[in-house]
């Protein structure tokens, strides 16, 4: 649905936008990692029909918020420095932001 409405399409996790960006960049080439798990969970996506793969950990406690990424326990593709401080949106293309530092 949303790929058919939407224009512009605003990515949150833990009530943080983490990735910003047109139909097309979201859809076509997303970038934060937290994006990418969430078509991954999409049964179907791309003709894909295997058994759904559900994004690992929960949700961070909103008491105990980490000091850098949110999505840091749970993301894949950690870095020690992902949690160095705030993470701010970055421009990956001219109307596509994410807040990743991969």
């Amino acid at each position: 649905v949303i790929s058919e409405i939407s224009h512009r399409i605003y990515i949150m996790y833990a009530g943080e936008i983490v990735e910003t960006g047109s139909r097309d960049d979201i859809f076509n080439s997303p970038h934060h990692p937290y994006t990418k798990a969430l078509f991954e969970a999409i049964p179907g996506y791309r003709g894909n029909f295997k058994e759904l793969k559900p994004i690992p950990g929960t949700l961070p406690d909103n008491l105990r918020i980490p000091a850098g990424c949110m999505f840091y326990p749970r993301c894949p593709a950690r870095k020690e420095k992902c949690l160095k401080g705030r993470i701010e949106l970055a421009r990956k293309s001219d109307n596509h932001f994410s807040r990743c530092i991969l």
